[in-house]
């Protein structure tokens, strides 16, 4: 799940629809989601723009990422919000503009996925700087 993410954030140029090149299907799924996770996207938004069946993509994301399409859209959405904390921003400034909806949701989102509070992630960079 990592290994993908970092590949889809390893560029700025390019997105992650090029550094895969698995599935041309695949690709216009990924290169749509990182168009516009930071929309409140569905799948639904994802098959009808593709005119693919949900459980199509599903078949597609799990065979040749092994994720699936919601996992990967909250993935690009937390690791933008882990970016923003890190450059000083606040939890309650940045989860709209990551693509969450509420902040509950985004909070347990983020503590399930990194481990530890939105508000923790400042002071888990500093502590990092200071062991280094």
């Amino acid at each position: 799940e990592e290994l993908i993410l970092n590949m889809t954030l390893a560029t700025k140029e390019k997105s992650g629809a090029e550094l895969l090149s698995v599935n041309p299907v695949i690709n216009l799924a990924v290169e749509y989601i990182d168009n516009h996770y930071t929309d409140n996207i569905t799948i639904d938004d994802i098959t009808n723009n593709l005119y693919i069946t949900k459980s199509y993509l599903h078949q597609l994301f799990n065979e040749n990422l092994l994720i699936s399409p919601k996992k990967y859209i909250n993935s690009k959405r937390l690791e933008k919000a882990r970016n923003l904390l890190r450059s000083g921003l606040k939890p309650n400034e940045i989860y709209l503009s990551c693509g969450f909806t509420d902040y509950a949701t985004f909070y347990r989102n983020y503590k399930g996925y990194f481990g530890h509070a939105p508000s923790e992630e400042t002071n888990t960079v500093i502590e990092r700087k200071i062991e280094s």
